[in-house]
């Protein structure tokens, strides 16, 4: 329980990182899967894929977008799917205490799943769902009843549905139950079925993304190779805990061998790393993104865990290693706060555009970031003056000839009754239909542009074109505020 509260801390603390622009354009990608649901009828929101990824958290955001839930909503089933990875892993190890509480240190403590945790797509569940398939397949190995079979046929149904790299979870373990534990290949066999029947409809979507070309440029073997050994290690927390811990788990391979769910979660760390190698050295996923290896990190702490409880060593030197971690988190979540209180001084015109933004009204926020979508410790206190806790529409404003879905078009949404535009990009056309609808409906348009030197030539250009329409901007070192009457 203690471990529990202090990763739900922990990842609380993100907040801060994940309130931004970022999370209302990945919001977006599900306008479209909502749509595509509604043109075709109640059995698309079973085949339609998000990009490459599988329904499962579409239909769950999906869920949210028509409850209008607000943004601490979104945050908040993010959250609960990822510290949840904490007590179902700890539940499943319950017959090696000291490897339970090890494992879910490892996991609360985890710089890679709180970064990621709060992410308004499929990989917060991803990390949740797999624990609980863990959580499944420990409680079926222990007693393989039908009852028990039926809890992870689901479990791993689950996993797959939320992202195509579940299946080299079942994938794992049965290839670990072949190798060590042939007695239970046969009951193994009628769970992976089971599962792999209820993940049919998904076929479609499969069969629809193996006719795109991949969307990134093929690094080869190499390049996975750097992505995992030189990018990931010191993405988030500190490089040389990762690495410790990464040892720790090498050697909890030997020390886990004679457990079936050691031996289990051995395969995983080496089927799952496998795949997202040949993924990335194909192109089929980024080298410069790593959310991907999320579905590894359960079974990987596991490991750690095992090593731990064999070593009394291992469990000092893990002790060592996650305290750095914990120290980078909460040195984090102290840069947060400052920036955050420190809002009203740096993006003081955010916060009169904010004021300014009355009923009906419109506000442009415009930013070029200098940041990927990857980058998840990147802070944006603009975005302290934009309520969470407001329900959010995702309506039409009805901009004629402009889809509410493309980012270009500000992806807007309707947050209470004001309309919220984050734009990343400067188009004249767009801004102009904009200004013409909104001032035509008797309604202001509001419109920032905050952190303008990242790229002044662009905030130029916002500027000639706000001229022409009779504005000039109130500026401030790195702001500039315009508010158009109708």
């Amino acid at each position: 329980m203690v471990l529990l509260v202090l990763a739900a801390l922990l990842q609380a603390s993100r907040v801060p990182f994940r309130w931004n622009q970022i999370t209302f354009a990945y919001a977006a990608y599900y306008r479209e899967y909502v749509r595509i649901v509604e043109l075709e009828g109640p059995l698309a929101a079973f085949t339609t894929f998000t990009g490459a990824h599988p329904p499962g958290y579409s239909m769950l955001f999906a869920a949210l977008m028509a409850a209008a839930a607000p943004g601490a909503v979104w945050l908040l089933v993010s959250g609960a799917w990822s510290v949840s990875v904490v007590a179902t892993v700890g539940r499943a190890m319950k017959e090696h205490p000291v490897a339970a509480f090890a494992a879910a240190a490892v996991l609360a403590l985890s710089p890679y799943r709180n970064a990621y945790g709060l992410e308004v797509n499929n990989y917060p569940m991803l990390v949740g769902v797999v624990g609980l398939q863990w959580w499944a397949f420990a409680a079926w190995r222990a007693e393989p009843s039908r009852r028990a079979g039926a809890v992870l046929v689901v479990a791993t149904a689950a996993v797959v549905w939320t992202h195509a790299l579940g299946v080299t979870l079942p994938a794992a373990q049965l290839a670990a139950i072949v190798v060590g534990d042939r007695g239970r290949l046969r009951g193994a066999l009628v769970w992976v079925g089971a599962a792999a029947a209820l993940c049919l409809p998904l076929l479609l979507g499969v069969f629809a993304n193996t006719e795109a070309p991949p969307i990134n440029d093929p690094p080869g073997l190499a390049g996975a190779a750097g992505a995992l050994l030189q990018g990931l290690p010191g993405r988030y927390g500190l490089r040389a805990s990762t690495w410790t811990l990464a040892v720790l788990g090498a050697a909890g391979v030997v020390a886990g061998r004679g457990s079936p769910l050691g031996r289990a979660a051995a395969a995983h760390v080496v089927v799952g790393l496998g795949t997202v190698g040949a993924m990335v050295a194909t192109g089929a996923a980024a080298d410069h993104q790593y959310p991907y290896y999320l579905v590894v990190l359960p079974a990987a702490a596991m490991l750690v865990g095992f090593a731990a409880e064999r070593w009394r060593a291992a469990l000092l030197i893990g002790a060592v290693a996650l305290a750095g971690h914990a120290v980078s988190l909460v040195n984090d979540a102290g840069e947060a706060v400052a920036a955050m209180r420190g809002a009203t001084e740096t993006h003081q015109l955010v916060g009169e555009a904010v004021e300014a933004w009355g009923p009906g009204d419109s506000l442009l926020l415009v930013q070029f970031p200098i940041h990927g979508d990857d980058d998840k410790d990147v802070l944006d206190p603009a975005y302290s003056f934009i309520s969470r806790t407001a329900r959010v529409h995702f309506d039409d404003p009805e901009i004629p000839t402009q889809v509410p879905a493309d980012p270009y078009f500000g992806q807007p949404v309707r947050i209470g009754d004001r309309w919220l535009y984050t734009f990343a990009t400067f188009d004249p056309e767009r801004f102009d239909l904009i200004h013409d609808t909104v001032l035509g409906r008797g309604e202001r348009l509001v419109v920032v542009h905050y952190d303008t030197a990242q790229q002044p030539q662009d905030g130029e250009r916002i500027a000639f074109w706000a001229q022409g329409k009779g504005r000039r901007p109130k500026r401030d070192v790195n702001e500039a505020l315009w508010v158009f009457l109708p």
